[in-house]
């Protein structure tokens, strides 16, 4: 080993003797600061604030007492769901439109044709005010509970509590325990607003789409709706089980072994002076080539992952079209239902294993 890496005054901040190794990604180790707060290494060891404390502190600037957005938070929300509401009733009716439709065509009925042409016009220009309202409404919500959040925190990052009455940009600067807090502030709170919000945003719209139709499947048949839900069990089973837990575990190593390799270039660039001192590049190279070679060869395995994940989205997604008409087919055979329950099959079918698959 090269004696500039045994060097204690190596960097601004020496290592502690009370220092403890971690393990990262597979690469070795990496020195942790003793010095650093036992509130955060319990956090960071998995130990933070429950799921519903984390969702409430993070609503709290948007949503909470006294918040100045509050009432207008309130109002856009309240927005979003009748906007969902709408879609999923806007979506039952184009169910019965298409079956009456498919129907008058197969008994070649002119009147019934054009009246459901006439209908779904009449959908599509009801809908589009509804979609263009909903999409307006939610980027307002974003934008809003981005904007009260990022308020807080650099509020309580400038100016709050600290030590010597400074903000808590000094202390966190003093003790090392938070990283890149502007990019904190300014880049993963909008991520944080508008992945959630989405994600919660879909599962509410698949809520309602699946109370919507599952009594139409059940209506025209309770095997067609048992089936349903026998196949999207078998189709989410495969790919969590098949697929999604290891896809998970070569990821997470992903995430692990790029850390490292960003936080070993970040060591040579604080430490440039005493790396050409002792003529340590060529060694920092090597040790690179090395963690680089093995980022690769788990990247390699999380794309075969996802070669195999596509082939199986691909069975599912053209099975999907055969199921619904295998299970309400021979009820149509045996004279038991319109030809156009079977598109309305079809299309509950589609909404309810699109509900099913998200949630």
């Amino acid at each position: 080993m090269p004696q500039w890496r045994e060097r204690k005054d190596y960097s601004k901040v020496s290592d502690s003797e009370g220092d403890e190794d971690v393990e990262l990604g597979g690469f070795g180790v990496l020195k942790t600061s003793a010095s650093l707060p036992q509130k955060l290494r319990r956090k960071s060891n998995g130990g933070g604030p429950p799921l519903l404390h984390a969702m409430v502190v993070i609503a709290k600037p948007f949503l909470g007492k006294g918040s100045p957005s509050r009432r207008r938070g309130i109002w856009l929300i309240a927005g979003v769901l009748m906007s969902l509401v709408l879609e999923s009733g806007i979506l039952l009716v184009y169910s019965e439109v298409q079956k009456n439709y498919m129907t008058a065509l197969e008994g070649k009925s002119a009147d019934g044709f054009y009246r459901g042409l006439w209908n779904v016009v009449m959908i599509i220009m009801c809908v589009l005010p509804i979609i263009g309202t909903h999409t307006y409404l939610q980027q307002a919500l974003e934008l809003e509970w981005r904007a009260a959040i990022t308020r807080s925190m650099a509020q309580r990052y400038l100016s709050g509590s600290g030590p010597n009455g400074q903000g808590m940009f000094y202390k966190l600067h003093m003790n090392g325990a938070l990283d890149n807090p502007d990019q904190r502030i300014c880049d993963d709170v909008e991520g944080l607003v508008s992945g959630g919000l989405q994600l919660v945003v879909d599962i509410i719209g698949s809520v309602m789409r699946l109370l919507s139709f599952v009594p139409v499947l059940y209506r025209i048949s309770p095997w067609t709706c048992f089936g349903t839900f026998v196949y999207c069990a078998a189709s989410t089973g495969g790919a969590i089980f098949g697929f999604g837990i290891r896809i998970f575990k070569i990821q997470n190593a992903i995430t692990k072994q790029q850390a490292t390799l960003r936080y070993s270039l970040i060591r040579v660039r604080e430490n440039a002076e005493s790396v050409a001192f002792f003529r340590g590049g060529p060694t920092e190279w090597t040790k690179f080539q090395l963690m680089f070679s093995t980022l690769a060869d788990t990247i390699y395995r999380k794309v075969r992952q996802i070669t195999e994940f596509a082939m199986f989205k691909s069975i599912v997604k053209f099975s999907a079209f055969a199921v619904p008409v295998m299970l309400v087919g021979p009820k149509y055979m045996r004279g038991e239902a319109e030809f156009g329950e079977i598109a309305q099959t079809s299309f509950a079918f589609n909404m309810i294993f699109e509900a099913l698959m998200l949630i």
